[in-house]
């Protein structure tokens, strides 16, 4: 086992060590807590839960799509569904790599699979910065000034970043970086603000899941725009940490912290951890569905 894998190993195991002392230090506040299942908030998460993924799934097709290549949404699950069932294995980069191979199997040029990878992060990862900037406006008072001003500056940095011009140059240094071949990618600004506005929409979905989860189970005062921000970073954050497989701890970290201001410390922990479960039984069913439709 290399040493980076076992690090990656070992710093998981010890944060769940501490995350489930913790919980069993508070067991008591736990169980005391005012847990109550909604339903008329309970079925409406299971519905949007479940066609969640479909929407990534469709926004990488749109991507794809805007490079020149056709790919049927059939395909596209299958090559999502399962690449994202493999950044779960220990290491970095495993995800992409199915996504990278699996692109190749289906006929896509390495140069368009590997710019429509890049793509969708850059897209993504902005988009749901700029969704967090956003709801902080609508956050508890003490946010609203510094969130107005976060959000006036990202929306044109957001945009000018995203421009074909600079997006083909943060392309090429990264496709440098990879030792592959520069792209000489012509993509229509308008594509890209379409593209950003659909994964804006797609974080704002992610918000909407969260607060249904947390009022399905909870009788709590928590808004829209609050799970929606909180969603959006965490995911983010998650992301960038390329150095655990699939955000593991980093996203639950970020998420606990921020519904702190709303729930004990405690609480919030086992809302988190149960909504990352969910989604781990999500990604397997998404799988199963992909490897059914391929055979």
């Amino acid at each position: 086992m290399k040493k980076k894998t076992f690090v990656q190993i070992f710093l998981i195991c010890l944060v769940l060590i501490c995350v489930f002392y913790h919980l069993l230090h508070n067991i008591d506040k736990i169980l005391a807590f005012n847990w109550k299942i909604n339903y008329s908030y309970l079925f409406p998460f299971l519905t949007v839960f479940l066609i969640g993924p479909s929407l990534k799934i469709l926004g990488w097709k749109m991507i794809l799509k805007s490079i020149g290549a056709e790919l049927s949404s059939k395909r596209c699950s299958k090559i999502m569904s399962f690449s994202q069932l493999l950044k779960y294995l220990p290491g970095v980069g495993w995800s992409y790599m199915g996504q990278y191979y699996l692109g190749m199997q289906e006929g896509i040029s390495k140069f368009r699979v590997t710019t429509s990878m890049l793509l969708e992060n850059i897209i993504n990862i902005t988009t749901g910065l700029f969704v967090f900037m956003a709801s902080l406006i609508f956050w508890r008072t003490q946010g609203i000034s510094q969130g107005l001003i976060y959000f006036l500056v990202l929306i044109p940095l957001g945009l000018l970043f995203l421009h074909p011009r600079i997006f083909n140059k943060t392309t090429n240094f990264v496709l440098r970086k990879l030792k592959k071949n520069e792209s000489n990618l012509h993509i229509k600004y308008r594509s890209i603000l379409r593209l950003f506005c659909y994964y804006s929409l797609c974080w704002c979905v992610t918000g909407l899941i969260l607060f249904l989860f947390i009022r399905s189970l909870l009788c709590i005062e928590i808004g829209l725009s609050a799970t929606t921000g909180i969603s959006a970073i965490s995911f983010v954050a998650g992301f960038l940490a390329i150095f655990v497989p699939a955000g593991l701890g980093v996203r639950e970290g970020v998420m606990t912290a921020l519904l702190s201001i709303y729930l004990p410390i405690e609480i919030t922990i086992v809302i988190t951890l149960f909504f990352r479960f969910l989604i781990i039984i999500r990604e397997l069913i998404y799988g199963g569905i992909a490897l059914s439709l391929d055979s």
